[in-house]
């Protein structure tokens, strides 16, 4: 008799220096009809981890089911696994209090709020191979970077091809690999991964609020979308209302025009605005419309701590790991920051979610990731989405994971950043007080790498661009990243400490006004 056939030759030993916890020990074993001498011991364990199982469990924030679409082997010796994830979360419970107007959403006869999630898995199909850890990329507006960045891949390439997995540095290292979708917006292009989330309600009726849309165009075009780069916008409630108004101005700092309702209308059944005249290059246009239906953003953030809980804790889950990692790069990374100070790190159950985090090239950001009638995907530059509420308080850590509780203020975390987010995103406030008078204390459990000179996005080409007054820099800072996950893993495993914080500081000159 096997209980489950996918767990053999899981071995905790090599995830954890400590003792099996009882469900590390049924991760890790087959009951058969013949039981191994030297596993006699383990009989107590099993025995009692199995009458666990077998009582009643509550109903609490979880995983309700797993649809595989497909299997499929893929390069150095693993499978991937695509499919569905079925959320079903109890509103009020105390890890999903934080949920902005969950306990708004409609629930199913069990008094639960349903969600779908995309997911992919990608794991050793020998489990001797496994390290026991599985790294969850928080997807970029429903892509995938993280096996360009630290497998060194082709970009982009699909993932059933071999090319895709590049040389295999997470492969030859035994980690499992996977992808939750958690972003209801995403644009709806092939391969892209997404959350399927409810729209709330207020006792039946219908919920509108203000919406902001800030564009420029770098040529002349008729009209434009009131979504970002092509995500989902929310609904227009009613196109005539006069609370509709766009406006336009020169710079950041000049004084908004109001363009006469005649001249402009919505097309596109509410999609797209468009001006008569054409938007003009140069300016920069705001939209602020009467939209309907918000949507459970804060989802998203059950759809990453539940499915990582169900990889370390469910045996019903088809993958099993004892310790998981979280990585992100630049919108998603900032979703880990959120994520950390909203709580979120700890699951149903009040256990650690990601024992890990490498966040990259965050900056100090968060994000409109839980709040009504977030944009998940809109950020804050200094050529584009001028007007978005992502660089906020409280910019740096001890504050931030104070807020989160114990499960985020004892995950070990590793940032990285380049000289765009140190100087151009404010991670600078991570490390040095508002005022710029003196460098702050920084928690034990954190590091802060800055990479001087490199680009928000790696592997760029030097070549001077039309308009461009210098050359993007080619540094390729994702190297750093390979060697740094392996340190990471032994900070979490064995409290083996890892490089010192490496960034500018006022106390030893090395920050200085421009």
């Amino acid at each position: 008799m096997v209980i489950n056939s996918d767990l053999r030759g899981f071995s905790p030993a090599k995830a954890s220096a400590s003792s099996p916890t009882p469900s590390a020990v049924w991760r890790r074993s087959v009951l058969m009809l013949r039981i191994k001498p030297s596993r006699m011991r383990l009989i107590p364990a099993l025995i009692l981890t199995a009458l666990a199982l077998m009582c009643p469990r509550p109903v609490q924030a979880r995983v309700a089911a797993f649809d595989i679409i497909s299997r499929t082997d893929v390069a150095y010796g693993y499978e991937l696994i695509v499919g569905k994830l079925h959320l079903a979360e109890r509103p009020n419970t105390p890890a999903n209090r934080a949920i902005v107007d969950l306990e708004l959403a409609p629930v199913d006869g069990n008094g639960e709020v349903r969600a779908t999630s995309d997911i992919v898995i990608v794991h050793p199909k020998d489990p001797s191979k496994s390290n026991g850890a599985v790294i969850v990329e928080v997807n970029n507006r429903g892509g995938k970077g993280m096996v360009w960045h630290l497998n060194q891949a082709p970009h982009p390439a699909s993932m059933a091809s071999n090319t895709y997995w590049g040389d295999g540095f997470l492969e030859k290292h035994g980690f499992t690999m996977m992808w939750v979708g958690w972003q209801w917006d995403v644009p709806q292009e092939p391969g892209l991964m997404g959350l399927h989330a409810p729209v709330v309600y207020d006792h039946g009726k219908t919920i509108t609020g203000m919406i902001h849309s800030d564009f420029h165009v770098d040529s002349a075009q008729a009209s434009h979308e009131i979504g970002d780069r092509g995500h989902t916008p929310y609904a227009v409630a009613n196109e005539n209302d006069p609370a509709n108004v766009l406006t336009w101005r020169d710079d950041v700092l000049s004084q908004r025009h109001v363009i006469a309702r005649e001249q402009w209308r919505f097309v596109d059944h509410g999609r797209n605005v468009a001006l008569n005249g054409n938007f003009v290059p140069g300016k920069i246009y705001e939209l602020v419309y009467r939209a309907k239906d918000p949507v459970v953003t804060g989802l998203g953030f059950a759809a990453e701590r539940d499915a990582v809980s169900w990889l370390k804790h469910d045996p019903s889950a088809p993958v099993h790991v004892a310790e998981a990692y979280g990585y992100g790069i630049s919108q998603s990374a900032r979703f880990l920051r959120q994520m950390l100070y909203d709580g979120f790190n700890a699951d149903q159950q009040g256990r650690i979610v990601f024992d890990g985090l490498m966040p990259i090239v965050s900056g100090a950001a968060l994000g409109g990731f839980n709040v009504r009638f977030g944009q998940p995907s809109r950020d804050a530059a200094a050529f584009s989405s001028f007007f978005y509420p992502v660089d906020i308080p409280p910019f740096d850590d001890v504050t931030l994971l104070s807020h989160g509780g114990a499960t985020a203020t004892s995950a070990k975390i590793m940032y990285i950043w380049t000289s765009h987010e140190y100087y151009g995103r404010n991670a600078a406030l991570m490390t040095s007080s508002e005022d710029g008078t003196h460098d702050l204390a920084t928690p034990p459990n954190v590091r802060y790498y800055a990479v001087m000179g490199g680009e928000h996005v790696p592997r760029v080409q030097p070549i001077l661009q039309p308009g461009m007054r210098y050359a993007l820099n080619p540094l390729d800072y994702t190297w750093i990243e390979r060697p740094l996950l392996l340190r990471l893993q032994a900070w979490v495993r064995s409290d083996t400490m890892p490089p010192a914080n490496r960034y500018p500081r006022i106390a030893n000159g090395t920050l200085v006004p421009a």
